[in-house]
């Protein structure tokens, strides 16, 4: 093979896609096995998934801003990954994240303004391309809306608006 990519998760199995879509031969290794079980079927049922055998169970180290509490860090062990057992969230992270990793740590490339493009190329945004999505990549991003949309996340929208 001209390339192994261990780790058969959302980022794995993109990277694995374009290569293959380049001409290159890939293995794709997972630890996991398929993703079968009916809650990862299910995006409501992702809480049953959280220290199962399809999570790493990893904790994390004692957080200062929990008064030392450690957490766990649910880390998907099946193919799809993390995102097998966290209900299918998308997160892309904030754009003042990345432009720290380049400001504060000479992280050069990983500005969001340089990032952007590739965010775009990875995902098929539900409500089309834009500025900030992009419309015919491998990963399908959906925004909750409508009857979709659980009351409590409608009520912490509106709860941030009203907070300004």
């Amino acid at each position: 093979a001209d390339y192994v990519i261990v780790g058969a998760g959302s980022a794995g199995c993109v990277l694995a896609r374009r290569l293959a879509e380049g001409g290159a031969s890939v293995i794709l290794l997972e630890a996991g096995g398929m993703d079968s079980l009916p809650e990862i079927q299910e995006p409501r049922a992702w809480p049953g998934l959280q220290g199962s055998a399809v999570d790493w169970q990893y904790k994390t180290l004692p957080q200062t801003q929990t008064l030392g509490r450690v957490h766990a860090w649910a880390r998907g062990k099946v193919l799809g990954g993390s995102g097998s057992i966290n209900a299918m969230a998308h997160h892309r992270g904030h754009p003042s994240v990345y432009d720290a990793w380049q400001r504060d740590f000479g992280v050069r490339g990983w500005s969001f303004r340089e990032l952007l493009p590739y965010f775009k190329r990875l995902e098929t945004f539900a409500l089309g391309a834009s500025a900030y999505h992009g419309a015919d990549g491998p990963i399908y991003v959906d925004v909750p809306r409508g009857e979709l949309l659980h009351p409590v996340a409608r009520q912490f929208v509106e709860a941030g608006a009203a907070a300004g």
